[in-house]
C-alpha cells in the first residue's frame, strides 16, 4: 500500500512538472487552442490547394482535421507510414484520393483513421494499405485519453485498445517532446529561405517539400537530387543498428496478427475493396541485414501478411526485398523510402486495372 502511494505521488509530481514545462514553452498557446495550423492546412487542402514549405506540422492532427472537415467520403483512402506518403491522385490517376498515412504508423493508426470515417458516417470505396513489417510489434502504452477512432472500431474488431497501445501526442510526455521538436524546427534561425514559409499552390512545382491537397507528399528538390552514392553512404552509416521502428521487436505478436485479419474482414463487411502493398527497403539494407534477426522478422511479417490476405482474396503487391519488388538502388531517397518510380511500378496492376474497380483478382 505504501509503495502504491509513493508511486502515485511521484507519478503525479512528474506529470505536474511536465505540465509546467509545457506551459512555459507553449508561447503560442497551442496546448489550449489545439492545432490551428493543422486545421488551416486541412481546410486549404480540401479547397484544392497544395502547400509547399516546412513540413513540421503534426501529421496525426492534420489527418484528423482533414477527416473532420470533409463533407463526403473520398473514394480511395491510403493507409500506412511515411513509406506510403507518395501515393496520391497523380500516381493512381484518380480524382478522389485521401492519403491518411502517418509516420511510423502502427495498427492502431489504421483503426483510428477508419474509425474516424465511421464516426462521420463515411465509407470509402477502396482502402489501399501500405503495410510495414513493424505493425506486428508488441507495444504497450498508456493511452491518455482514449483515441475515439480506435474506440469506435474496437468492438467490431474484437480488440482491447489498451492492449494494442497507441504511441502519439495524446500523452503528456509525447506532447512535451513533440512541442520541443516543433519549437526547434520553427525557430527564426531555421528559416533560411522560402521553404520556411507556407505557400499555397495549385500544383507541386516547388523546390520545397509539398503536401499535396490529397495528403500525399512531394520530396524537396535537394533530396530528390541527392546522388545514389550519397544515399548509399548514408544507408551504410545507419545499417549498423536495428532497422527503423524495430526497437523492442523480438517476435511477431499473435494478437496484432489477429487484429489485422479482423480489420481486413471488417473492411470487407462494409463493402470496401482492399489492396495491400509492401514498400521495399534499399538493397543495401537487405544486404547488411541478411542473417540478422531484423531481416528474419521482416520476412516473417511479409509471410504473415500474405497468409492473411490470400484466403480473403486481397491482392498483395510488391515486396520488402528491392530485388523481388524490381526496384533498383537508384530508386530510393534513403534506406526505407522508395521513390515514385518504384512505388508506381509496384502499384501498376492496381492502377492499370482501375483503382476503383474490383481488386480481388489483381496480383
Amino acid at each position: 500500500m505504501r509503495f502504491a502511494v509513493v508511486f502515485l505521488t511521484v507519478l503525479l509530481l512528474t506529470q505536474l512538472v511536465i505540465l509546467g514545462i509545457n506551459i512555459y514553452e507553449d508561447e503560442e498557446g497551442r496546448m489550449w487552442r489545439g492545432y490551428p495550423r493543422e486545421r488551416w492546412m486541412a481546410a486549404k487542402m480540401l479547397e484544392g490547394y497544395d502547400i509547399a514549405g516546412r513540413q513540421d506540422f503534426r501529421i496525426r492532427a492534420l489527418v484528423t482535421e482533414t477527416i473532420g472537415q470533409r463533407l463526403a467520403a473520398p473514394e480511395i483512402v491510403v493507409l500506412g507510414s511515411s513509406r506510403a506518403l507518395l501515393v496520391g491522385e497523380k500516381m493512381l490517376r484518380e480524382s478522389s484520393v485521401s492519403n491518411n498515412a502517418i509516420s511510423s504508423a502502427r495498427l492502431v493508426h489504421y483503426f483510428s483513421v477508419l474509425g474516424q470515417y465511421a464516426q462521420r458516417g463515411m465509407t470509402p470505396k477502396v482502402v489501399l494499405i501500405g503495410a510495414d513489417p513493424w505493425i506486428f510489434k508488441e507495444e504497450r502504452f498508456v493511452i491518455w485519453p482514449m483515441e475515439e477512432g480506435v474506440r469506435t472500431l474496437a468492438p467490431q474488431l474484437r480488440i482491447d485498445p489498451k492492449r494494442m497501445g497507441m504511441n502519439d501526442a495524446l500523452h503528456w510526455t509525447g506532447y512535451f517532446s513533440g512541442l520541443k521538436a516543433w519549437k526547434g524546427l520553427t525557430s527564426p534561425d531555421s528559416v533560411e529561405n522560402e521553404c520556411g514559409l507556407d505557400q499555397l499552390r495549385f500544383d507541386d512545382a516547388s523546390p520545397c517539400a509539398v503536401r499535396r491537397h490529397d495528403g500525399s507528399l512531394k520530396y524537396p528538390e535537394d533530396q530528390i537530387t541527392l546522388s545514389p552514392e550519397s544515399i548509399a553512404a548514408e544507408v551504410l552509416r545507419s545499417a549498423r543498428g536495428r532497422m527503423h521502428s524495430y526497437d523492442g521487436y523480438r517476435e511477431l505478436d499473435a494478437e496484432r496478427i489477429q487484429a489485422f485479419r479482423q480489420f481486413l474482414i471488417y473492411l470487407q463487411s462494409k463493402g470496401i475493396r482492399i489492396a495491400i502493398f509492401l514498400a521495399p527497403y534499399h538493397p543495401l539494407v537487405e544486404e547488411h541485414q541478411q542473417g540478422r534477426r531484423d531481416w528474419k522478422l521482416t520476412q516473417d511479417a511479409e509471410a504473415s501478411i500474405r497468409g492473411i490476405a490470400q484466403p480473403l482474396n486481397i491482392p498483395v503487391l510488391g515486396a520488402y526485398s528491392a530485388a523481388k519488388a524490381q526496384c533498383a538502388a537508384s530508386e530510393f531517397y534513403d534506406g526505407i523510402h522508395a521513390k515514385e518510380s518504384c512505388i508506381q511500378r509496384i502499384l501498376s496492376p492496381f492502377i492499370d486495372h482501375g483503382a476503383r474497380a474490383e481488386t480481388g483478382s489483381v496480383r
